[in-house]
Formats: C-alpha cells, sequence, structure tokens
C-alpha cells in the first residue's frame, strides 16, 4: 500500500471477489496504517471493487494492467470518482511488473 499518497482521511473500500475465490473484504486506507478486515467493520464505504479473483492476482503479478480488466467487466469499480482513478496507485498493484520470473531449475 503506498500510504504516503493516501487521502487525509480515511478511506474504506468493500472489495468483493467472484470466481475461483468468492468472498467480500474490508480495506481501511489511512494512515500511518491501512488494514484489511474480513467482517464489515461498521464504516461508510466510499470505494467498491467487484474483481475476479484471477483477474486481480494477474494484474498484482504484472501481467496484465488493470485497464484491461476494467473494460471487460472481470474488475469494476464504482464509489467516488477521485478514489475509483486512485485505487490503482494506492494499491501498488504492479509492484511485482518489474521483476524477472522466477527460474526453477532441478
Amino acid at each position: 500500500m503506498n500510504v504516503d499518497i493516501l487521502p487525509p482521511k480515511k478511506v474504506v473500500a468493500q472489495i468483493t471477489f467472484h470466481g475461483a475465490s468468492k468472498g467480500d473484504f474490508w480495506l481501511a486506507l489511512e494512515r500511518p496504517e491501512p488494514s484489511i478486515c474480513i467482517h464489515d467493520p461498521g464504516f461508510d464505504v466510499y470505494l467498491f471493487v467487484n474483481a475476479d479473483t484471477i483477474a486481480i492476482h494477474k494484474v498484482w503479478a504484472g501481467m496484465a494492467s488493470f485497464a484491461d480488466y476494467l473494460g471487460d467487466g472481470r474488475i469494476e469499480l464504482s464509489g467516488l470518482s477521485a478514489h475509483v482513478d486512485a485505487i490503482e496507485s494506492w494499491s501498488k498493484l504492479r509492484d511485482f511488473a518489474c521483476m524477472n520470473p522466477a527460474v526453477i531449475t532441478r
């Protein structure tokens, strides 16, 4: 999480996964320590992410871009437009894109 660019007030995002794995999670995006909740924390939600589990993993691993899946519905965002526009930079989803894949030798 890129804490330095989070907004000054807490933003709660609800993430709903579908596909290979299903479930709801909540991110409390705040400085200095963002947190993830497996149960609804009871705060107002300002950003909703509906994502195919495999798609979000591919973005996180740098195998695809966030935009690749926004267009085909595998990732859907709704909420305040400023938060929708910022979620990719806040979450640093492509952190591993610059790394070379591991080579397994036997």
